[in-house]
């Protein structure tokens, strides 16, 4: 829908997982390092579930952004 690569969205999860070692639930990760590509940060919504990690929404972190 807004043109993001679906490895983008893993690679930031990933990365988001090993460095928060996050736990079950609902997370929120901001992706400032994608605004290069993609003209904004990207906000991506996940949830854990024991192993599973279940991608909720991906988008342009537009609002409340200063340029």
């Amino acid at each position: 829908m807004y043109g993001i690569e679906a490895d983008d969205v893993v690679r930031i999860v990933e990365r988001f997982v090993t460095e928060r070692r996050v736990s079950v639930g609902k997370h929120v990760a901001i992706d400032e390092r994608s605004a290069g590509r993609y003209g904004f940060p990207l906000k991506i919504v996940f949830a854990v579930e024991g192993l599973k990690i279940t991608i909720v929404t991906a988008y342009p972190l537009k609002k409340g952004v200063v340029r």
